[in-house]
């Protein structure tokens, strides 16, 4: 057989990438802006919660945050290109953007494809609906040229959402799913990144997600297509490989926040790690009593707020991977302007933890489709 990389152990072949992404000059940057007011926190926040009951040197995609909350980054549909403002989502793997067919008040806010504009669109017609925790999207499918930075990639399916639900408060446009290509909701055609390799637009078929906890920094993030940046992270990384192909699902074989364990099974918990989704969301089970026990009293959207002066004195949340403690800090999972102190942790009812933007500003991730693993290092913060 053919030897490659992806048949080293996971760990060594990160380490291995690294040294040879270091080598080359093929990285491309897309910058994200942040902007934050928690006054329109909680909407803000339940636009991106996955019903889960069922982003060295490659391309790299700056990405704008919202409200710590949204990162997004600028997505060319059609030829001359159309930009859109696109969620980088890894807990799931379709894309669509609002079509100029959609005449809500919602989408007329945003960018909206028009297929006329375009010399390389081709209509399908095929109809699709987009569920989310709290929303959806409507519509149907169409085909034509995407290209996020410099990565160009004809004949991608996607969909023109001609309604949508509860998305008032997104800064983004629409999503493109970085997730497997068994979760599409329409598997005979690929997710845009497995058709951005397979049209050999980058040599690895491994992205890594770099998000800027600054809150004052318009810079976002960055997503690096086909490698990692090696400028973004310290340390050394710690592989686990997938639970399955659909979502980015993880072993997670201890979770605690003090003397409160958040996991009692013998062989761990599944956790999705999902930058979709922004804040941690555990089983509720554990997750209420734990932030009870702090005084903390949950709001009519379901999210917890504790006093300020308390959220000091919570205790750090660990969780072990390979071995490995990961560390979130009450300064890292309490979101506060000063005045009120909202818990990026939320309790539900779900079969998987999702490990969400909260834990992926702290810890660079790289998702690796050869090795079908997670990779974490400490990210680089200014």
């Amino acid at each position: 057989s053919t030897w490659g990389p992806e048949m080293l152990p996971i760990t060594v072949r990160v380490i291995l990438l690294s040294l040879i992404w270091a080598l080359c000059s093929c990285s491309v940057k897309v910058p994200l802006k942040r902007v934050r007011s928690i006054g329109k926190y909680q909407d803000a926040n339940a636009i991106k919660t996955n019903d889960f009951g069922q982003l060295l040197f490659g391309r790299k995609e700056p990405l704008t945050n919202y409200l710590d909350v949204q990162y997004y980054g600028v997505v060319c549909i059609g030829t001359p290109c159309q930009e859109f403002k696109l969620l980088f989502d890894t807990g799931s793997s379709d894309l669509w953007v609002p079509s100029k067919k959609c005449t809500q008040p919602i989408c007329l806010k945003r960018n909206q494809y028009v297929a006329e504009d375009s010399s390389t669109h081709i209509s399908l017609g095929v109809p699709f609906t987009m569920v989310y925790g709290i929303g959806n999207s409507t519509g149907f499918l169409s085909a034509d040229t995407v290209s996020v930075s410099t990565i160009k990639v004809p004949i991608q399916v996607f969909g023109e959402a001609t309604a949508e639900a509860k998305f008032d408060y997104s800064q983004f446009d629409g999503i493109l799913g970085m997730g497997y290509p068994g979760l599409s909701n329409w598997p005979w055609a690929n997710p845009w990144f497995t058709n951005a390799f397979l049209e050999r637009q980058f040599k690895d078929n491994v992205f890594g997600v770099w998000l800027n906890s600054d809150y004052k920094d318009e810079n976002g993030g960055e997503l690096t297509l086909g490698g990692i940046d090696i400028w973004k992270f310290t340390g050394s990384f710690t592989c686990t490989l997938v639970v399955e192909e659909l979502y980015w699902t993880i072993k997670v074989s201890r979770m605690s926040a003090g003397s409160h364990s958040l996991c009692d099974k013998p062989d761990g918990c599944n956790a999705i790690v999902d930058t979709g989704t922004s804040f941690i969301y555990g089983d509720k089970d554990f997750v209420e009593p734990f932030l009870e026990s702090f005084g903390a009293e949950k709001d009519k959207s379901g999210f917890y707020e504790v006093d300020c002066k308390t959220a000091r004195k919570m205790p750090n949340l660990e969780f072990v991977i390979e071995d490995r403690t990961f560390v979130i800090t009450p300064k890292e999972y309490i979101l506060t302007d000063g005045k009120r102190c909202l818990v990026k942790i939320v309790g539900q009812d779900m079969k998987a933890w999702i490990l969400g933007d909260t834990f992926i500003e702290k810890y660079y991730t790289v998702f690796d489709f050869g090795s079908n693993a997670v990779c974490f290092a400490d990210a680089k913060q200014k």
